[in-house]
């Protein structure tokens, strides 16, 4: 019975996919780390407000996203990082050599020079231009190689050389590697069409980006300040790191 209970429970949690609003609207909520009042959701994806009312209340009921007062307003936000994990898993099931575009109607990418698409965040991890440059300097680099065991989309795992590159720039690979995440996978870029690093991976590196202040926040938007160029993160202690590839 209680086997029954949880079956049935995962199935209902799981029918907040059945339904490409809420999908779309879900995938709003990753790229908003400040959050969206209804009102703004209904003009992103320009649909009424009583049908984005009624998606968000099963939503919210269903525990996949939360609300906060902001003044007279009320600010939805995913829940928990594991609901975007969720979204990202099924995307790259039925897609996964594709660019799908699941929010707009419109998916033509921004100007080039713009701020979201030089530097932003994709939920937790780095994203853009500069997202999609780092992958490809630490492949370049012999941090990661890549992993041939899916095929639904590109997995990396860390040299030995890797390992101690990111651990002497102070990126938490313990906890990366605790992580119940995907540890290192290519995440389709949604303005360049190729991948940058996602997972617990991608996250620990963006956020040894941001303690050396290469990288700030704005308000409002998932565009980032780039203080000082990110392949400087790179090639710092270069010297030491030929060495070690060498011998």
């Amino acid at each position: 019975m209680r086997e029954d209970k949880v079956s049935q429970g995962v199935a209902e949690l799981a029918s907040i996919f059945s339904d490409s609003t809420r999908v779309r609207i879900v995938t709003l909520l990753m790229q908003e780390n400040e959050g969206l009042s209804t009102l703004d959701i209904c003009t992103r994806l320009d649909l009424p407000q009583p049908k984005v009312s009624s998606h968000l209340s099963l939503l919210l009921s269903h525990g996949a996203v939360s609300v906060a007062r902001r003044g007279r307003q009320r600010i939805y936000s995913l829940s928990s990082a594991k609901v975007a994990y969720v979204l990202e898993d099924l995307v790259s099931l039925f897609a996964p050599k594709k660019r799908i575009a699941l929010v707009a109607g419109n998916s033509t990418p921004p100007d080039a020079n713009s701020e979201i698409r030089q530097c932003r965040t994709c939920y937790d991890h780095l994203a853009g231009v500069a997202g999609v440059e780092l992958l490809q300097q630490m492949l370049s680099a012999g941090w990661l190689a890549r992993d041939t065991n899916r095929d639904s989309k590109p997995t990396y795992r860390l040299t030995r050389l890797g390992t101690k590159s990111l651990s002497s720039r102070e990126v938490d690979l313990d906890s990366a590697l605790r992580s119940s995440r995907i540890f290192a996978y290519g995440c389709l870029d949604w303005t360049e069409n190729q991948p940058h690093l996602g997972g617990s991976l991608g996250n620990a590196i963006l956020n040894s980006i941001f303690s050396r202040g290469l990288v700030q926040r704005k308000t409002g938007t998932r565009a980032l300040k780039i203080l000082k160029p990110i392949s400087s993160w790179v090639r710092e202690a270069s010297v030491p790191e030929l060495k070690a590839r060498s011998s």
